[in-house]
Parts: structure tokens; sequence; C-alpha cells
């Protein structure tokens, strides 16, 4: 969690501090304890993530929203990530227009649950 910029406050809510301390230490690695930005929902963290994105177009935007990092296979992406996925060979690139949906609570609803 220490690489990332911004995340909602239930992910926070499940560290294991004691845990947390022990790895940090043990890796001579204290900088992995840190704990990002925190927002009360994952759209309070994502309109907060935005609003950090010097000028851009939306089709120069490249975002990625991926189920978690063992199911690599389907992702959804922004426009502006397009282009550069059309020129891999093997990948097959869906034309579904998408956008992000959130619960009443403002948590992040995946839509790659269906895929």
């Amino acid at each position: 969690m220490s690489q990332a910029d911004f995340v909602a406050r239930r992910l926070v809510d499940k560290i294991d501090v004691p845990a947390t301390l022990i790895n940090c230490l043990t890796a001579c690695a204290p900088e992995s304890g840190k704990i990002p930005l925190t927002f009360a929902s994952d759209r309070e963290a994502v309109m907060a993530a935005l609003k950090t994105i010097r000028p851009c177009g939306t089709k120069d935007l490249r975002l990625v929203h991926i189920r978690n990092t063992l199911e690599l296979a389907h992702m959804l992406v922004s426009e502006g990530c397009l282009a550069s996925l059309k020129q891999v060979k093997g990948q097959s690139v869906g034309e579904e227009d998408l956008a992000l949906a959130f619960d009443e609570k403002g948590n992040l609803i995946s839509r790659l649950s269906n895929v």
C-alpha cells in the first residue's frame, strides 16, 4: 500500500499494524509502512487523484482499473490507453464505453466482476 498515492479509509482500517511494523523493520524498509492520503470513499480518492493531474484533455488521460493484481486478463482503460493497447499483438480491445460506477457509499463498483 505504501506505493499508492490515494486510498479509501476501509483499506487503511484493514492494516495489521504489528505485522506491518515487524515486516518493515525486518526488511530494513521503514518507508514500506507509509500510509497514503486516505479518503472516506473510493469516489473521494479518485476525485482527489484526478485533481492532481496537470492540464490535459480526457483523450490524453491514462487510467486503468483492474480487479486485482492476480487477475490482469481483463481491465478497463481510459481512452488515452487505447492507441497503445491496440498496437500490442494478441490483445483484444473491446469498444464498450463504460464510466466508473460507485455505490451509495461511494465505493467503486467493479464492472470487471461480470467479465
